[in-house]
């Protein structure tokens, strides 16, 4: 029920409904670090980190946390992804690098380690609450590109809109590689939990996930000996011009619907880690193979900007009931 909307003459205020709350962290390794707290009015809650790139880290609906989170929480970048990252909803990795680290890229990019500007708050003509920034990924002699994000969450309705633009403002051609890392854990990530999608072509990373083909679609008991299996998925269009895989716990109620742009984001890579104290499901739309840099330049697989050019990424989030 879109409850702002309705609110009508019982309303003095629209934050009486759903709000978007700017403060800074006080505690802890992240503190002084940026972050929006958003609540939609109608049970999706969300926290923005404009520090990291404008990631979007705790998530919960109707009250049920849904995300996986590192033991560090919130923290200030190190420059090894795996130290610093703080996990969450969307993590983005990118904006020259993704997958393993090649040459002088580190694993999963910069992006995530730099701060946006000009972020601002607003409300469109329907309500919502609208975020955006950009991020700057340059250095003197070297690339320049910018990732320019607007995030929408909708009051009429639990979704949650990333709408990206990469440009490069460099003198030379580059290639933007992006990744949304997308990351849910327990409750809602269980062995209650399973995958739902179009019938579509599944590709094992290595020995250990073709092991795991046949139960792509589930997650199992966390186990201290869990070795983690990632599977690649080849996802069609539907009639709105987005791929989909839909992760549904019917125990809980909840489902969430990962849609995203096949024109520019080819894949979806699941991550599927059922490790004892570090349980995770991630579902994670990009557009390179994660074998790194010089692997997806020679593979042709990056989208390839000449100086001035941008390329636009889009991202739906939607969370439901079952």
């Amino acid at each position: 029920m879109n409850y702002l909307k309705q609110g009508g003459d019982y309303l003095a205020a629209s934050e009486q409904i759903a709000y978007a709350r700017q403060s800074q962290l006080t505690d802890g390794d992240g503190a002084g670090q940026r972050i929006i707290d958003i609540f939609n009015g109608a049970g999706l809650a969300c926290t923005i980190t404009p520090d990291r790139a404008l990631n979007i880290v705790e998530c919960s609906y109707r009250g049920i946390p849904l995300v996986y989170r590192t033991p560090g929480g919130h923290r200030r970048p190190r420059g090894v992804f795996q130290q610093d990252w703080s996990a969450g909803l969307l993590t983005t990795c990118g904006l020259r690098n993704i997958g393993v680290a090649s040459g002088d890229e580190p694993q999963h990019g910069r992006i995530s380690q730099l701060g946006a500007s000009g972020v601002g708050v607003s409300r469109n003509a329907s309500g919502d609450l609208v975020i955006r920034g950009s991020v700057t990924e340059g250095w003197l002699f070297g690339p320049n590109l910018v990732l320019e994000r607007e995030i929408t969450v909708s009051c009429a309705r639990c979704r949650i809109t990333v709408a990206d633009r990469v440009v490069n403002r460099g003198a030379a051609p580059d290639a933007a590689a992006l990744l949304y890392h997308c990351n849910f854990g327990y409750p809602f990530a269980s062995p209650d939990l399973t995958l739902e999608a179009e019938e579509h072509k599944v590709e094992p990373r290595d020995e250990v996930a073709a092991q795991g083909l046949a139960d792509w679609q589930r997650m199992d008991a966390p186990a201290a000996d869990c070795r983690e299996q990632c599977f690649r998925h080849f996802l069609t269009s539907g009639d709105d011009g987005m791929a989909a895989i839909r992760a549904v716990n019917r125990k809980l109620g909840v489902a969430v619907r990962v849609a995203y742009d096949p024109r520019t984001l080819p894949w979806l890579v699941q991550w599927k880690n059922c490790l004892k104290h570090g349980y995770v499901l991630g579902l994670e739309p990009g557009n390179g193979s994660l074998l790194g840099r010089k692997y997806d330049l020679e593979h042709g697989l990056l989208a390839r900007l000449a100086p001035g050019e941008s390329v636009d990424f889009h991202v739906r989030l939607d969370f439901e009931s079952v």
